[in-house]
């Protein structure tokens, strides 16, 4: 009834529904060629920060690579696995193609998390959120070779290259089962943002993870958010991970 009253009082004759209708169509399709506009500026906006992310990406892969001259990179790809998805095995090796180190990657494409973005989900998903995930399986430096780095730009170098390959994957796991798993300042992984999924305290100096004591190999998760590679590559520049060896 009230939609007859409406069109029987507000449009006395034909004329003046086909003004109201006409400027109505016009006004629609404005509203929806304004959506196209704004949704085609994000798709661009975003297409322009992945082209970003991937040269910096691509600058941090070739500072490693300037500065571990004449050592080089040695990567293989293969197939484990019954779902399709290769490992990626990265070695450093010398001018005798001996082995300094060495890092194994692999995609898990599902994976329960326990952070996303940086957060726990305990409070809103208790159980965890299913994602896909890199995860690095181990990493190893000769002793002969420790002590120079090598490790964290190594860690580095692997986490850069699969990301090329995999940019919509965001998280990286790992399980640390190293003797400085608790420090936040002495421990490679810590420098990189991973942290513990049951993070409970950080102690009162600042340096270490409390309640963590006896938990080798539990496992850590890295968000890798939209500044993750940007902060990491001004790092590199100011000698963070290289001793001051002048990357």
């Amino acid at each position: 009834m009230l939609i007859i009253y409406f069109f029987t009082h507000i449009f006395k004759n034909y004329e003046t529904f086909l003004i109201f209708f006409s400027l109505l169509t016009i006004l629609i399709k404005k509203m929806f060629l304004k959506l196209i506009l704004i949704y085609f500026n994000n798709i661009y906006i975003y297409m322009e920060t992945q082209n970003e992310i991937a040269e910096t990406r691509t600058k941090i892969i070739r500072l490693i690579e300037t500065h571990m001259l004449p050592y080089k990179f040695v990567i293989n790809e293969y197939y484990n696995s019954k779902d399709g998805v290769p490992d990626y095995d990265i070695k450093l090796v010398n001018y005798n193609n001996d082995v300094i180190g060495q890092i194994q990657i692999s995609i898990i494409p599902n994976h329960t998390l326990r952070q996303k973005r940086g957060r726990s989900t305990a409070r809103r998903l208790p159980e965890g959120s299913e994602e896909r995930v890199i995860k690095i399986l181990w990493l190893v430096v000769n002793p002969p070779y420790s002590g120079n780095n090598y490790g964290i730009l190594m860690l580095i170098y692997g986490m850069c290259f699969i990301s090329q390959i995999y940019p919509t994957i965001i998280y990286y796991i790992l399980d640390d089962d190293s003797d400085k798993s608790d420090s936040l300042s002495h421990n490679i992984y810590s420098k990189l943002g991973f942290t513990f999924d049951d993070l409970t305290a950080i102690s009162h100096n600042g340096k270490t993870v409390e309640g963590q004591e006896g938990q080798e190999g539990s496992e850590k998760t890295a968000y890798l958010g939209d500044y993750f590679w940007r902060d990491l590559y001004y790092k590199i520049i100011n000698n963070n991970y290289t001793g001051g060896a002048g990357i």
